[in-house]
């Protein structure tokens, strides 16, 4: 009795316990402001905590909704009915309730003058609720897609934040050894790199030796942490390529028979000094 016991307690925890940071996330979301106003009045307290309350009770409405859809879902695939098709149905319900609970906390706002709070708490009670409001899209995204995933027992990935970086613009703009770091320490998921510091270094074989020899030392250290990283499968790296992109293309020859046209015409806007 005592194996099975554990045997069920082990099965419960590792669906039930990703599940529940998911739910702590949510509250966490308004713990947060709250701790973070107490650093700045108890006056920013006060009407964050009030504003927080009320907001959770409008939007506690459009959760208590997207929660069907997991046992739904579940019910579908228990039936050996097809439930991944009702993958752009759920976030279009979660959209449509996030529409209708930012009128809801939007049409409550005024409502705060006639609760006879603390004329001074007012101003920054209403300011809160109205960012607040915004931010039910993004909440809503998020309970959709945990609810959709944990129908498939999927119940750890929409619990956890995970991020890709993508870099087409310009390799100093990433510093290599941090997302070597963050990538190894799992601060974010991967990345994709079309760009890279040093990469006249990076992209040729270290057996020339004239990268080697006038190479900077830097760059020598940067190419060798970016061949660590090629070897993660959650990393991709190409060599500098996004600029023959159809898009990028089409906004080259633009930009150049704009000038041309300009210059043509008399003008100087892209004449060269």
């Amino acid at each position: 009795m005592s194996t099975q016991f554990r045997y069920y307690a082990k099965e419960l925890l590792t669906i039930a316990l990703p599940i529940i940071l998911g739910n702590l996330g949510f509250i966490l979301i308004g713990a947060g402001d709250v701790l973070i106003a107490g650093r700045h009045s108890t006056d920013t307290l006060a009407a964050i905590s009030i504003a927080t309350a009320i907001t959770n009770c409008i939007q506690t409405f459009g959760i208590g909704l997207i929660s069907s859809v997991s046992p739904l879902l579940s019910n579908f695939r228990g039936e050996k009915k097809s439930a991944k098709k009702y993958f752009y149905p759920t976030i279009r319900f979660a959209m449509f309730l996030a529409v209708i609970v930012m009128f809801a906390v939007l049409a409550f706002i005024p409502v705060i003058d006639y609760l006879k709070f603390d004329p001074k708490l007012v101003p920054m009670i209403k300011q809160y609720m109205f960012v607040t409001a915004f931010a039910t899209f993004g909440a809503y995204l998020h309970a959709a897609l945990k609810e959709f995933l944990q129908a498939f027992e999927v119940v750890m990935f929409p619990n956890l934040v995970t991020a890709y970086l993508i870099n087409t613009s310009r390799g100093e703009i990433v510093n290599i050894k941090d997302l070597h770091y963050a990538i190894t320490k799992g601060v974010i998921k991967g990345a994709a790199l079309d760009v890279v510091t040093c990469e006249d270094y990076s992209f040729n074989k270290c057996s020339n030796k004239n990268h080697v020899l006038y190479a900077d030392f830097d760059c020598v250290e940067e190419a060798q942490i970016l061949k660590e990283l090629t070897q993660n499968p959650e990393v991709i790296v190409t060599p500098h390529i996004a600029y023959e992109t159809q898009d990028a293309i089409d906004y080259i020859l633009e930009v150049t028979f704009i000038a041309i046209s300009d210059i043509v015409k008399g003008g100087n806007g892209y004449k060269a000094n």
